[in-house]
């Protein structure tokens, strides 16, 4: 796993592995959504923190839009430090799905063991999408 480091809404870093630093170095797993996105060769990686609903599934969105626009072979999306997802951040994924499908675009969504996973055996889309995690 290649560890990295993105800046949240709020100026506080996203930690892959440790969850999100605030400006003080105190991590946590806050309910404010927290988007990673960084390219390396050919894969684009999307990592997300915290809660995704109705009210910051547009910004999820653009960033997945985003990094489909670094034309890469793959895109991961990390899902495993989300909280809670809504209907509305499900069909982000949804969309993604069809969009790399139609595109050629290999997408795989690492989820952990967590609520994220939880939603997607709910839904049957474990069997739809590329699960990692």
């Amino acid at each position: 796993m290649i560890h990295s480091a993105s800046v949240g809404a709020h100026g506080e870093s996203l930690d892959t592995v440790h969850g999100i630093i605030d400006g003080d170095g105190r991590r946590f797993w806050g309910r404010e959504p927290c988007f990673g996105v960084r390219t390396i060769g050919t894969t684009c990686n999307i990592t997300a923190a915290g809660e995704i609903d109705l009210a910051t599934a547009e910004r999820f969105a653009l960033h997945v839009a985003d990094a489909f626009a670094t034309g890469p072979e793959t895109i991961l999306i990390d899902l495993s430090g989300v909280e809670f997802m809504d209907s509305s951040s499900l069909r982000v994924v949804i969309d993604a799905d069809r969009r790399s499908r139609s595109e050629g675009i290999h997408l795989v969504i690492h989820v952990g063991d967590g609520p994220v996973r939880r939603l997607l055996e709910l839904c049957a889309l474990h069997h739809v999408l590329a699960i990692a995690g």
